[in-house]
């Protein structure tokens, strides 16, 4: 027999509607701590997806900055090569031009080479042909009956009997 008292504790606490009511406490707290853990995994990962989209949307925001920074580029860029071809047309049409008179100019150049060498000849032949005139007029001047050779020359358009030009009177 036992005769300590029973304490009016211990069978309060342990009583099977008390356990059961517990038990329904220790699942609900669970049930809590699970579904607290589960939104706030669920709120982090809108956050994320939050954070995530607005870096997209700024990366998209600068990619479009470039795009248009890129097509004033492109725009500059294409007025540039459009003010060289007509740059390169109009040099193209200068350098045809010079072409044309390059062509006409060598071939004046040419005839004048051309001209050139046949008064060259017609002077030789002018100069030939006085030197055989002066000769023959020194000689009848200077050339005395007797002489073989005589000094000669041509001064202030005269014919002198005394230079350095030998003539020979025999001949």
């Amino acid at each position: 027999m036992d005769f300590r008292p029973k304490s009016p504790i211990r069978g309060r606490l342990f009583d099977k509607k008390r356990l059961f009511i517990y038990a329904i406490f220790a699942v609900l707290i669970v049930t809590l701590f699970a579904v607290g853990i589960s939104v706030t995994g669920y709120v982090t990962s809108k956050m994320t997806d939050e954070v995530e989209k607005s870096q997209l949307r700024l990366t998209i925001s600068d990619c479009q900055d470039n795009l248009s920074a890129t097509a004033g580029n492109l725009s500059s860029c294409m007025g540039n090569l459009s003010a060289c071809r007509s740059s390169l047309q109009t040099v193209e049409s200068e350098l045809a031009d010079c072409k044309i008179t390059t062509g006409e100019l060598n071939a004046t150049l040419l005839n004048r080479a051309a001209e050139n060498e046949e008064l060259k000849k017609l002077v030789q032949d002018q100069a030939t042909k006085c030197n055989s005139l002066a000769l023959n007029s020194a000689r009848a001047i200077c050339c005395t009956p007797g002489l073989t050779l005589a000094n000669w020359e041509i001064s202030d358009d005269a014919i002198i009997c005394t230079g350095s030009q030998v003539l020979n009177c025999s001949a």
